[in-house]
C-alpha cells in the first residue's frame, strides 16, 4: 500500500531539508513531527522554523523537493496505469476453450 499524498509530501520536504541543512536542523525535526500527526499547531511550528532557514537554502530545498515530487508523481501515475490495465482484463476468456 502506498503512502498517502500528505505524508509523502512531508517526507519529500523533510528529505530535501535534510539534504540541504542536515537532520540536526530544527526545521527537519519539526517537519518529521508534523508529518506524523494531523495537528495544525505542529504544522505551524514546522512552517515557522522552515521560514527561518536562509532564502538561498530554501530555494535549494524547493528545487530538490520539486525534483523528488515529479519522480514520485510519475511513479504513482505508472502504478495507477498498471492497476487500470489489470482491471481491464477480460477474466471470462481466461478459461475459454478454443
Amino acid at each position: 500500500m502506498r503512502m498517502p499524498v500528505r505524508e509523502c509530501s512531508f517526507a519529500i520536504l523533510a528529505d530535501s531539508v535534510a539534504e540541504v541543512v542536515g537532520k540536526k536542523n530544527l526545521a527537519y525535526v519539526a517537519i518529521k513531527q508534523a508529518a506524523s500527526t494531523d495537528n495544525p499547531a505542529r504544522e505551524r511550528w514546522a512552517s515557522n522554523l522552515f521560514g527561518q532557514i536562509s532564502l538561498t537554502n530554501r530555494k535549494q530545498i524547493r528545487s530538490n523537493a520539486m525534483d523528488k515530487a515529479y519522480v514520485e508523481r510519475d511513479k504513482r501515475r505508472a502504478e495507477d496505469q498498471r492497476v487500470k490495465e489489470v482491471k481491464g482484463v477480460d477474466w471470462g476468456n481466461l478459461f475459454a476453450r478454443t
